[in-house]
């Protein structure tokens, strides 16, 4: 990177099943006023915002507009990316890029959901739009029919897994256990009761292997984190997080991925992760780092699923 880089404030809401008494805008507000808080600026030291959604989710268009006073946006430099579940991940990479190059020397990045709230007298349940988008977003012709949006591309995912790797459904309940135990140590995470692995094992079956306790909820809340480049990061704190490195490669899951990693069977590419593997690749080689597990400390995880984090 050109410029160096460094983390210098975050700001989340609590994580519910529902905010009855918020709206959006206030629940995104919430988040970046906690965000600024923590860097101790206000928002006219922000050059940029940047804004992960997906209209599909919120049933909202053009968001950034309709949240553009409530993010501190107004008459400021504004991106939106929706990039589904890794949309997060997403605005904190174009923010590193656009400080590392020169763009922009203090952004914040905003990621805010909250459903849809329908009229009392409709029939349609919670998450019928989501499932529609997800639906949409599969191959149309050799996977959209069994998908069944996320829960049956999961489903894919873990039975291609199992039969790849052996793994058995009690490795996956000590895994969704473990998770359980880790939420009970932040006090903002949604899900925060204890389960064992025979809960786990109990719980009702989605579709095979998948079953209810596998799969993350629903989820409303909102994060905000403020990056700074290194001139401006050493006036606003003395301790700044600085991003060592960062890497982004894209490349669809189909069946036909298996290929690129040299497997011949099709019904392996759920389980392959071809994107994944080099980017870690890439990473791992220019910050020398030759064993993971013994170089790094911690791993966050995007993992909508358990079956999904032990892939």
């Amino acid at each position: 990177m050109n410029r160096k880089v460094a983390i210098v404030g975050v700001g989340m809401t609590p994580m519910k099943t529902r905010w009855k008494d918020l709206n959006r805008n206030e629940i995104a507000n919430m988040a970046i006023r906690e965000a600024l808080d923590d860097a101790q600026i206000t928002m006219d030291r922000v050059d940029e915002v940047i804004l992960g959604d997906i209209d599909f989710f919120t049933c909202v268009n053009n968001s950034i507009m309709w949240l553009a006073d409530d993010l501190g946006a107004y008459m400021k430099p504004g991106v939106k990316f929706e990039t589904g579940g890794t949309v997060g991940g997403s605005v904190c990479h174009s923010a590193v890029h656009h400080i590392a190059a020169g763009a922009s020397d203090v952004v914040l990045c905003s990621a805010t959901m909250k459903s849809p709230t329908l009229p009392a007298e409709s029939n349609i349940p919670m998450g019928a739009m989501a499932q529609a988008a997800l639906s949409a977003g599969f191959h149309p012709i050799w996977e959209r029919y069994c998908t069944i949006g996320a829960i049956g591309a999961f489903a894919i995912l873990a039975a291609a897994y199992i039969a790849q790797s052996g793994c058995t459904e009690e490795a996956a309940a000590a895994c969704r256990a473990k998770a359980a135990r880790n939420s009970q140590l932040n006090e903002r995470a949604h899900l925060r009761f204890p389960l064992d692995e025979a809960a786990v094992m109990g719980s009702p079956m989605l579709v095979w292997p998948l079953r209810l306790l596998h799969m993350c909820p629903t989820t409303e809340g909102s994060a905000s984190i403020i990056f700074a480049s290194e001139e401006a990061a050493r006036k606003i704190t003395d301790k700044p997080v600085w991003v060592r490195d960062i890497v982004t490669i894209h490349s669809a899951q189909f069946f036909t991925a298996s290929l690129l990693m040299g497997d011949r069977n099709p019904m392996n590419a759920p389980a392959s992760l071809p994107s994944l593997v080099k980017a870690s690749e890439v990473l791992y080689r220019r910050n020398g780092i030759t064993d993971p597990v013994r170089d790094i400390d911690v791993i966050e995880m995007y993992d909508p699923s358990t079956w999904a984090e032990l892939i």
